[in-house]
C-alpha cells in the first residue's frame, strides 16, 4: 500500500495515490471491525480522511502553482540580466550606424514579445 502511493506520488498522481490509499485502508477497516461498528467507524474515518486528503489537494495545488508563478518571475529577470549583459558585450564593439540601429530595433521587438 505504502509502495503504491510513494510510486503514484514519484509520478506526481497526488490524488490518485491518496484516493488509492483510502480505499485501500477502508477496505482493512470494514475487514477487522464488526459490521455495525465497523461499518460507522470506517465510514466516519474514511469520511474525515476524504475531507483531509481534498484541504491536503487544494493546499498543494495552490502552493505548486504559486511556486510556478515565482519560478517563471525569477526566470523572466535572469533572462532580462543575460540579455542585457550579452547586449553590453556586442555594444562594446565597434559597430557601424546601421548596425547599432539594426540591434536597438531587435532589442525591441523582442521586448515587445514579453
Amino acid at each position: 500500500m505504502v509502495q503504491r502511493m510513494g510510486s503514484a506520488f514519484t509520478a506526481g498522481q497526488f490524488e490518485t495515490g491518496l484516493t488509492q490509499t483510502l480505499e485501500e485502508v477502508s477496505s482493512l477497516l470494514v475487514e477487522h471491525y464488526p459490521a455495525t461498528q465497523g461499518e460507522r467507524q470506517g465510514k466516519t474515518m474514511v469520511d474525515d480522511a476524504k475531507r483531509e486528503v481534498q484541504t491536503v489537494i487544494a493546499a498543494a495545488k495552490e502552493q505548486i502553482a504559486q511556486e510556478k508563478q515565482s519560478m517563471l518571475r525569477e526566470l523572466k529577470a535572469e533572462v532580462g540580466t543575460l540579455v542585457v549583459k550579452a547586449t553590453a558585450k556586442v555594444l562594446e564593439k565597434v559597430t557601424t550606424k546601421e548596425v547599432d540601429e539594426r540591434l536597438i530595433e531587435e532589442s525591441l521587438k523582442e521586448v515587445k514579445r514579453q
